[in-house]
């Protein structure tokens, strides 16, 4: 059966030549390489982080660590709230047949709209019983604010499910591109100004508005019309129904230590532990992004038009990707003590524990990612409920050991190691569904403790060079 037309440039390449290719063929392959969802996606995961890294080394020393602990308490209260009430709209948008209908689109964008309307009024009402909670009353004017974000979102266009399911990445990158400089521009400037933690959160919404705007300005044909549909808001609820259940795991499972952490922790230490988590976390979204919007739709299109197939495509299609990130994974945990020593002053010398730990999850990211992608893809949603009731098991018991023994670091590592007890489940669905090679599951890990060898003695050369 000939493949479908999505799944071709990412499953063959000069290298399947047997012939000699001449350099004209070459250059062609490498214009569309460039072009490619994959190149986008590296491009923009790059990009993002560089910026990151600016920000992050430029930030650190016009703001106190206080203001990084009350940005961190800001967006885990923020995630909470979007996790209890996430129906997987992304995935039914790129699964549906009509994701390319009109009218189908206004009534998702218009569910969407209402949603985040709720849940900015649901956080603006919950701001100081939070922070009262939180025992940081100082954070209920932020948290207040903080809940435009929604909205913001909200007003988007649905570009980024339908621009994926249209291969359109690039636009997709321009825009995240665009949002991560504006945030960037606009906190060192208002640092400059303020010197508090008021010029993360406004940068923050900064870079969500622009990222709104723009998302009808580069997508042609995104503006939609608010139209309510009761039949698909209820084909979305027996759609994403195990999605949601799912989410509301996900949230105790990703927020639960920043929220218990926040209230045992004075900010400024808290402080360290955001900024551990967001370097731990850097390579996430290039592992999202390519599951998202590579693998995904490439699963998805399989799994409708010739099942068998997935099967074949399921490793070769993430194998490089998945290699790659290993690797690199690794490499942070390794090259953990040189990172924070090069990026940050002596005041944040406590962070590399901190990064270590939490930078295992990292590594089994991308497989799990890719697994759940692949589940979803056949319809097996049930297994990211499965995956995240392991995680939760895992949390509830081990973590709550580590909080009656008073250990904050022993909590970390609990948080840290919480992937590799979904990647079990995720195996399981992956074996049922016909999928599972323990080989290509293991070479992975290879890669990944060749980074973290490769990050330790680099990371110890480098310290003997700077003394």
């Amino acid at each position: 059966m000939t493949k479908p037309e999505t799944l071709g440039p990412e499953t063959s390449g000069p290298e399947s030549a047997v012939l000699p290719v001449p350099t004209r063929g070459i250059a062609s392959r490498l214009r569309g390489a460039a072009r490619g969802g994959t190149a986008s996606i590296v491009g923009s995961a790059l990009t993002i982080n560089i910026l990151r890294i600016v920000s992050s080394m430029t930030l650190t020393r016009l703001l106190s660590a206080e203001a990084f602990g009350v940005s961190g308490i800001v967006f885990s209260v923020s995630m909470v709230i979007q996790l209890i009430s996430d129906v997987g709209l992304y995935a039914f948008i790129v699964r549906h047949e009509k994701g390319d209908d009109a009218r189908f689109l206004d009534e998702i964008w218009s569910l969407r709209l209402l949603r985040s309307a709720a849940l900015t009024i649901v956080m603006a009402a919950l701001s100081w019983p939070i922070a009262k909670v939180l025992g940081k009353p100082q954070m209920a004017a932020v948290l207040a604010v903080w809940s435009l974000n929604f909205i913001i979102e909200g007003l988007g266009s649905l570009a980024f499910a339908t621009a994926v399911r249209q291969q359109k990445l690039w636009g997709l990158t321009a825009m995240e591109v665009i949002g991560a400089v504006t945030q960037l521009v606009v906190s060192i400037l208002l640092a400059l100004i303020l010197h508090n933690y008021w010029a993360l959160v406004f940068a923050m919404l900064a870079g969500f508005a622009i990222k709104a705007v723009i998302s009808y300005t580069m997508f042609p044909g995104s503006r939609r019309r608010f139209v309510i549909d009761r039949p698909r808001a209820r084909e979305l609820w027996a759609f994403s129904r195990y999605i949601a259940m799912s989410s509301i795991l996900t949230m105790l499972i990703m927020q639960s230590d920043k929220l218990v952490l926040a209230r045992m922790m004075p900010l400024a230490v808290y402080g360290f532990y955001a900024i551990a988590t967001t370097l731990a976390t850097a390579p996430l979204p290039l592992a999202h992004t390519y599951t998202n919007r590579i693998l995904f739709p490439a699963y998805s299109e399989a799994a409708r038009a010739d099942p068998p197939y997935l099967r074949d495509l399921y490793y070769s299609k993430r194998r490089l990707a998945a290699l790659g990130y290993m690797f690199a994974a690794g490499g942070l945990i390794g090259g953990a003590s040189l990172l924070v020593a090069v990026l940050y002053d002596h005041r944040y010398a406590s962070v590399p524990p901190y990064l270590q730990l939490m930078a295992i999850s990292t590594i089994v990211y991308f497989p799990n990612n890719a697994a759940e992608e692949a589940l979803v893809a056949s319809g097996r949603t049930r297994w990211t409920l499965y995956a995240n009731i392991a995680r939760i098991g895992w949390l509830g018991t081990m973590g709550i050991a580590a909080l009656l023994a008073h250990q904050v670091m022993l909590l970390v590592a609990v948080v840290g190691t919480v992937e590799v007890a979904a990647m079990l489940v995720y195996w399981e669905g992956l074996r049922r569904l016909r999928l599972l090679n323990l080989w290509q599951e293991g070479l992975g890990f290879a890669a990944g403790a060749g980074g973290l060898a490769l990050g330790a003695i680099v990371s110890r050369i480098g310290f003997a060079l700077i003394g």
